[in-house]
């Protein structure tokens, strides 16, 4: 059965390595690409691959959280990813409705007060539920 693993592109390559031989092999890949199918030239065994070409590392996590708005608001949002630019998370319908690109907001974290940096943070995209929020110096 074919395994799942995300591997980093950088300029069109990605360094495989296989997880039950552990060999490795530079694997060309194309631009448009998402998903890729590797064999392994030892052991031959298939793994699905996912490609990430982003820049920064963003870690997922889950948990909920404060949203504390400059005017006082707060709302409950589940935390859904962090990266060292920005954060992404999940509101309700109701609170989502509420909330507007370029609107300044802090959080707090109750379960690890370490885990969100104390900066302040913009809205840069509201997609349905999902916002995208910016870390600001």
């Amino acid at each position: 059965m074919a395994r799942t693993r995300v591997f980093r592109v950088m300029r069109g390559r990605m360094h495989f390595k296989c997880p039950s031989c552990q060999s490795k092999k530079i694997v060309s890949v194309s631009p448009r690409l998402r998903r890729r199918s590797v064999k392994c030239h030892k052991c031959a065994e298939t793994t699905n691959c996912s490609l990430n070409r982003r820049a920064l590392r963003r870690s997922m996590q889950s948990g909920r959280i404060q949203m504390i708005r400059f005017d006082g608001k707060e709302f409950e949002a589940d935390i859904h990813d962090i990266s060292d630019a920005g954060i992404g998370v999940e509101l309700s319908i109701r609170d989502s409705l509420k909330i507007a690109a370029g609107q300044r907001y802090k959080f707090r974290c109750g379960w690890n007060p370490r885990l969100i940096a104390a900066s302040n943070y913009e809205v840069r995209s509201v997609k349905a539920q999902h916002v995208g929020l910016k870390k600001i110096i």
